[in-house]
């Protein structure tokens, strides 16, 4: 038989543990009260029209059910009902099925003043069969016993857990960023680099007079030049843009402003990025000396070789110096480590970003100036160095060996120097 839980009682005996059946006795009242004891008044009469009353019976108007004690049931179930409540005064018939009287409980040993739950389960009317005393104490009719402890909360693991978060988005946040550098500027530098080239190509094509002669725009932005490095591929060209703020690094390599124009005696300085942005000097640090570099104008192809670095200067006629690109092919001027005031200018060094003076027209000596006819035509790229990092600077620097025209009837007739890929 279910017992349902009333109010705050956390356990219910069954009814025929302890009543009068279990004592095997008759019922002495009705099986069910005339009269809810919750003082339940139902809209359609009583429980008694519930049997072989017709429904015209029925009360037309629904009767309002009266506010009740919570607490009032099950206090009267359990012996401190008030007498009215039931039918026949004192009678306590239970409704659930089982009849119940004072003289019952006395007779089974059950206690209805007692203080607590404890002491009416120690009651000797609870030794029905079935009923295990044992196992019932004070506890067990705790209303939230049956409900695990609220954990404390542990600032220690929280902070750990907090931290770990902020790690993981800081470094999702760091590997977005690389995509970024790596990847996506790369793509905008592209688009901006081909929009430079067809200007320039544009400009170009365009002839205002019998003899073509390069005309440089030094427009801040605007492409002057195009810069190959055959070693590269023969599908290594960047058009050179004039300036050297992010803005014109983010289209290509920039031209140094104030430095030399191609062809020029003094020193064209041309920086350009090593990651992201293109990168188009990205591969720098792999050109070897006496390789080619190339720099293209509206009538011009200039070619310049990569001096000798530092540790091939001392044997140099007798090593690297005899080698076809070295010793002058196609008509050009050998390649020879510079003397006087050049001395300190090799094909490749490493600086400090501060270190401005690599870019001079004789590079290390900023102000200094030589007699005519003995100035170098030079070709310095720069860029930082090592990858991913700001703090140095890696310098290459070129010498001018050779000046080929362009033939107007073919204009775009390239030299030899750009079959020498590797």
């Amino acid at each position: 038989m279910f017992i349902p839980k009333l109010d705050d009682t956390e356990l219910i005996p069954r009814v025929e543990d302890f009543g009068a059946v279990s004592q095997g006795k008759t019922p002495a009242g009705p099986a069910y009260p005339e009269r809810d004891p919750d003082d339940y008044q139902p809209r359609h009469g009583s429980i008694a029209d519930l049997g072989d009353a017709p429904p015209t019976a029925r009360p037309a108007t629904p009767q309002a059910r009266p506010v009740a004690d919570p607490g009032a049931g099950i206090t009267a179930r359990l012996g401190a009902g008030r007498p009215d409540d039931f039918p026949g005064g004192n009678d306590r018939t239970e409704y659930f099925g089982s009849p119940f009287d004072n003289t019952t409980f006395a007779n089974a040993g059950f206690d209805k003043n007692a203080a607590d739950s404890t002491a009416m389960f120690d009651s000797p009317g609870f030794d029905s069969p079935g009923f295990d005393r044992s196992g019932v104490d004070s506890t067990t009719f705790e209303p939230l016993a049956d409900r695990p402890p609220i954990p404390a909360p542990r600032s220690g693991r929280t902070a750990l857990h907090t931290i770990g978060e902020v790690l993981i988005t800081c470094g999702m946040v760091v590997l977005l960023f690389v995509v970024y550098e790596l990847y996506v500027t790369d793509i905008f530098s592209a688009q901006k680099q081909a929009s430079a080239t067809t200007s320039l190509d544009k400009e170009w094509d365009t002839v205002t007079g019998p003899v073509r002669t390069n005309h440089y725009d030094l427009t801040d932005g605007h492409g002057i030049a195009k810069l190959y490095i055959p070693a590269f591929g023969q599908d290594y060209v960047f058009t050179v843009i004039e300036g050297t703020t992010q803005n014109d690094l983010a289209i290509g390599p920039g031209h140094y402003p104030g430095s030399a124009l191609p062809g020029q005696p003094g020193d064209m300085a041309v920086a350009g990025h090593r990651v992201g942005e293109g990168a188009p000097f990205d591969d720098l640090g792999l050109v070897q000396s006496c390789d080619s570099i190339l720099i293209e104008t509206q009538t011009d192809w200039y070619v310049y070789r990569t001096l000798p670095m530092s540790d091939e200067v001392a044997d140099w006629a007798s090593s690297r110096g005899k080698t076809t690109q070295c010793d002058g092919p196609n008509g050009e001027a050998k390649v020879q480590p510079l003397g006087g005031l050049y001395s300190q200018t090799v094909g490749r060094e490493i600086v400090l970003p501060t270190e401005g003076d690599v870019v001079a027209p004789i590079p290390h000596h900023p102000g200094a100036t030589v007699s005519a006819g003995q100035e170098a035509s030079l070709l310095t790229l720069t860029t930082c160095n090592p990858k991913f990092s700001a703090a140095q600077r890696m310098i290459l620097h070129a010498v001018l060996v050779k000046d080929w025209k362009k033939d107007a009837k073919d204009p775009n007739k390239m030299p030899p120097e750009m079959k020498e890929t590797s």
